[in-house]
């Protein structure tokens, strides 16, 4: 068994397709990650005059106020540097609003719809009044209204969707390899030998999850991940690479070429990816994600690498994963075993 894992490996090494595909998908998601900032952009950048007007936007805020000495040099950065979506200038008299090429018209309406309600709030204050109790609909809680949102750089949100993506390129690897076996007609020569069907089978399945593994550490190692915890790390990339080692095996026994394989594996990829990108898009769990097979490798991920929660955070997931797991390797030992007994 293990002889037939060397000379997988030797044939994955001799392909130059995944030799080059596996290594740069790899280079690239992480360099990705990598240059990717580390904390989260600014939502709205605005340019006030007088610079004092600047301290009232507070710590917390999700908005990036910069003050400016003089309405010249506002009017500068604004108009011409574009390094401000819009810029309000405050007089005794008047109020200047400046707005940058590249606003959106929603962001315009936005931001004169905001600059006449500071105005008319200011000049109810100036009259001695309360400007919410003017106003015709009163907001008595604006924090429940508008929660602190916590929001997350794109950088560690990315992380666990990169990280399944490149557990789910090696099902592609594997099935290629499982494919030009059987075109070729190596598996049948090697059960002329003393290898039996079920040392085959393990071989291919023990493969594909060394393939996975490997290439997972390998980008948690690059990125730095370790730190948040090994151990439970270490766990999820093993129940990926397992998962993905027996969708490789179904998707390579099933197809007829390896065009056909290719596809199959692709059929498999994408469905597989879309609790990740619901994640990413929306803060929604649960549901009919639930019946993805990915979906509690997925959660894990990002309660590990996004959320840097701890193994009692993925705790919930494991069972369905594990069971996930045991489902598509009981299917893809059979497909593949009927598979190699009708060559």
């Amino acid at each position: 068994m293990f002889l037939i894992i060397k000379k997988d490996l030797k044939e994955f090494s001799r392909d130059t397709v995944w030799m080059i595909l596996s290594p740069v998908s790899l280079l690239m998601f992480t360099g990705l990650l990598l240059l990717l900032p580390d904390n989260p952009a600014e939502l709205v950048s605005i340019a006030v005059y007088p610079a004092s007007f600047a301290d009232y936007a507070g710590d917390n805020s999700d908005v990036g106020i910069t003050g400016f000495t003089t309405l010249e040099a506002l009017s500068e950065a604004v108009l011409e540097e574009h390094e401000f979506l819009f810029g309000v200038g405050f007089s005794d008299s008047s109020t200047e609003l400046f707005l940058s090429s590249s606003i959106t018209p929603l962001q315009r309406r936005a931001a004169e719809s905001a600059v006449r309600e500071f105005c008319y709030a200011t000049s109810v204050i100036q009259s001695g009044g309360n400007p919410l109790n003017s106003l015709p609909v009163r907001f008595t809680g604006f924090q429940q209204i508008l929660p602190d949102t916590n929001r997350m750089p794109l950088k560690e949100r990315l992380k666990p969707i990169l990280f399944v993506v490149i557990l789910l390129i090696e099902s592609l690897a594997l099935a290629g390899l499982i494919s030009v076996e059987i075109e070729k007609r190596t598996v049948s020569a090697l059960l002329i030998t003393s290898t039996t069907t079920n040392d085959f089978l393990t071989a291919k399945i023990l493969t594909g999850i060394l393939l996975a593994f490997v290439q997972a550490f390998l980008f948690l190692g690059i990125t730095g991940s370790f730190s948040l915890g090994f151990f439970p790390l270490f766990l999820i990339t093993m129940l990926g690479a397992w998962m993905v080692s027996s969708i490789g095996m179904i998707s390579g026994a099933a197809g007829k070429d390896f065009m056909g394989t290719l596809l199959l594996g692709v059929a498999f990829f994408v469905p597989l990816l879309i609790p990740s990108f619901a994640l990413l898009f929306r803060d929604i769990s649960g549901g009919l994600l639930r019946l993805i097979p990915s979906y509690g490798l997925t959660m894990s991920a990002v309660e590990l690498l996004s959320n840097k929660s701890g193994i009692e955070s993925i705790i919930q997931f494991l069972p369905e994963l594990v069971l996930w797991n045991c489902i598509l390797s009981l299917t893809g030992l059979y497909v593949l075993r009927r598979k190699v007994e009708s060559l």
